[in-house]
This record gives structure tokens, C-alpha cells and sequence, in this order.
């Protein structure tokens, strides 16, 4: 159903003030691989990956969940919530997360000028991404619902400035 919402771009769909979807990036990880194939299939495109937008690394706490982290891991599970800095035993802080992530986003941008890239992705990119075109601090990483298989749209011109036109779109589902 994504990639009729996607092929909607640039026709007569929603966002048909928009350019069709001339490229694809997605995160190396199987779901989102799996996901930006079946987009590029429709669209007649390649993917192209980028480890840069892979999902934040929970290190030891990968495939647990929040309940069971905070049974098995309680003081660094405390000192991890709302820290910049703090990392999951392992894993990724959120500011070293935030720094792969924005240097994802520039390649993506600095290489497809003029073109509309759909970017396949998860949870935390996406939030960081948001994050970064609203110039947002450290709780907008919080702050919006992402779902799955959900679009979210955003405009950059260069470096200088973004737009977010659509975030957490379900109606094509």
C-alpha cells in the first residue's frame, strides 16, 4: 500500500504539488530493505542504502522490551531516559545517534538536489530527521508519533532551510 500512496506523488494523489518520487534510500536493515523493494518495484527505481539512517543502536537492550530493560538493566535504564549522552550498555547515545543520522540526511540531500527522494527508514531517523528541518532540541526527538508504514514529507532547500509538510500520514493504508 506504500508504494501506491508513494506513486500517488507527482499524479493525482494528496501530495501531487509534488515531484514524482525520483529516488529511494533506505536503511540497510532487512524490514526497511525489504519495504523500499517493493516501493522501487512499483516506481520501476533502484534502492540505494544508507547505513547512516539504520535505526539507533540499543546495544544490549536490542530485542527487549522497555519492561524487561528496566528489570535487568534499572540504574542504566534511569541514567539512559532523557540523557543526550548516556548510552544503552553497547549501543548508541542519542548524540552520537543524532550525528550519524544528520550526516545521512545531508549526503541524502547534498546528492538529490532538485529531486524527491523517498526515504525508507525507522522510528528514531525519522524523529531525528524531523527533528533537525524544525531546528528542534533534544526532547523533539520525543515529541512526534511515528508509525508504521507511515509517510511523513519534508522539504529541504540546501542546507539552509526545511520544510515539514506531512508527518505520520496512515491514509493510504
Amino acid at each position: 500500500m506504500a508504494a501506491s500512496a508513494l506513486k500517488q506523488i507527482g499524479n493525482d494523489g494528496p501530495w501531487s504539488y509534488l515531484s514524482p518520487v525520483s529516488a529511494i534510500v533506505a536503511s540497510p536493515i532487512q524490514r526497511t530493505v525489504d519495504t523500499a523493494n517493493i516501493i522501487a518495484n512499483e516506481l520501476g527505481l533502484s534502492v540505494e542504502l544508507n547505513e547512516n539512517i539504520a535505526e539507533i543502536s540499543f546495544g544490549d537492550w536490542d530485542g527487549h522490551t522497555n519492561d524487561e530493560v528496566r528489570s535487568k538493566w534499572p540504574e542504566e535504564f534511569a541514567n539512559w531516559q532523557g540523557s543526550w549522552d548516556a548510552a544503552p550498555p553497547n549501543g548508541e547515545s542519542l548524540e552520537v545517534f543524532n550525528e550519524r543520522v544528520i550526516s545521512g540526511l545531508e549526503q541524502i540531500v547534498n546528492e538529490n538536489v532538485g529531486r524527491t527522494v523517498a526515504v525508507v527508514s525507522h522510528v528514531m531517523p525519522i524523529r531525528g530527521i524531523i527533528r533537525n528541518a524544525l531546528s528542534g532540541g533534544t526532547s523533539a526527538y520525543w515529541v512526534p508519533q511515528i508509525s508504521p508504514c507511515s509517510i511523513s514529507i519534508l522539504r529541504f532547500w540546501g542546507d539552509q532551510a526545511a520544510e515539514v509538510l506531512t508527518v505520520n500520514s496512515t491514509s493510504h493504508l
